[in-house]
C-alpha cells in the first residue's frame, strides 16, 4: 500500500488523468443543484433533484475507476518479476484497490462537504445519505474493474507500447459502470416517485448487496486466476 501511495505522489499528473472525472464532480454537484436551488419546485419536483444527483454523481464517479480496470495491465513486464517474490504476491492487488478507495472516497467526501457548504439550503439528510450510497457504488464498481483486467490483462500489449490507448478493458468499466448508473437510475425514479419514505434505505441496501456481491466474486476469482497470469 506504501508503494501505490509512493507512486501517487511521484506522478500526480498520471493520478489527476486517471481521476479527472471524479475530481471534477465538485464544479458538477454545485453546478447542477446551483441551478435546481433557483427553480421553484413541486414535491414531486424535489424528489426529481434528488433522481438527477443519483444518476449524475454516479456516472461522473464511475466513469473514473479505468485506473482499476487496468491496474494490472501497467505493471507490464514488471508484474510476472513481482510473482517470483517469495510473499503473497495477491497482496499487490489489494494494495491497489485499497488506494483507490481510500483516494476516491477522499475526492467523494471532499465534494459533498464543498456541496453542503455552497448549498446550505439543500436537505442535510439527503446530502450525506447520497454520500453514503454513491460511495457503496462506486467501491462496488472498483471490484468489479479490478476484476476485468485480473481476467483479462493486457501485460505484454502495455509492456510494448507503453500506452493504454485502444485497452478494451477501459471500454468494459466504462460500459458496466453506466449500465450500474442507469440501473440505480431507474430503481431511483421509481422509489422516490411512488415510495419516497423508504426510498434511501432501500437504495442504501441494494447498494450494500452490490458492494458485497462485486467484492465476493473477485475475491473468488483473484484465488482462481491471479497465480495463473501470464506475460
Amino acid at each position: 500500500l506504501n508503494k501505490e501511495f509512493t507512486i501517487a505522489r511521484r506522478t500526480p499528473n498520471e493520478l489527476i488523468s486517471n481521476y479527472a472525472s471524479l475530481l471534477s464532480l465538485p464544479f458538477f454537484m454545485y453546478v447542477l443543484n446551483y441551478i435546481y436551488m433557483g427553480i421553484n419546485r413541486s414535491s414531486l419536483g424535489n424528489q426529481f433533484v434528488l433522481i438527477f444527483n443519483v444518476l449524475i454523481s454516479l456516472i461522473i464517479v464511475t466513469s473514473s475507476n479505468t485506473a482499476s480496470a487496468t491496474a494490472i495491465t501497467t505493471e507490464g513486464y514488471e508484474f510476472i518479476l513481482l510473482k517470483t517474490a517469495p510473499s503473497n504476491t495477491s497482496k499487490i492487488a489489494w494494495a491497489k484497490i485499497t488506494f483507490n478507495i481510500i483516494f476516491t472516497v477522499f475526492v467523494i467526501g471532499i465534494s459533498f462537504i464543498i456541496f453542503a457548504r455552497a448549498l446550505p439550503v439543500f436537505p442535510k439528510e439527503n446530502i450525506w445519505l447520497l454520500f453514503v450510497f454513491i460511495n457503496l457504488v462506486n467501491i462496488g464498481h472498483i471490484f468489479q474493474s479490478f476484476q476485468i483486467d485480473l481476467l483479462d490483462p493486457k501485460l505484454s500489449d502495455y509492456a510494448v507500447q507503453g500506452t493504454l490507448s485502444n485497452n478494451d478493458n477501459i471500454s468494459k468499466s466504462l460500459s458496466t459502470g453506466l449500465g450500474i448508473s442507469l440501473f440505480f437510475g431507474i430503481i431511483a425514479l421509481v422509489l422516490f416517485v411512488f415510495m419516497r419514505n423508504i426510498a434511501w434505505p432501500i437504495l442504501i441496501a441494494l447498494a450494500f448487496i452490490v458492494m458485497v456481491y462485486r467484492l465476493i466474486m473477485f475475491n473468488i476469482n483473484l484465488k482462481a486466476y491471479f497465480v495463473d497470469i501470464e506475460y
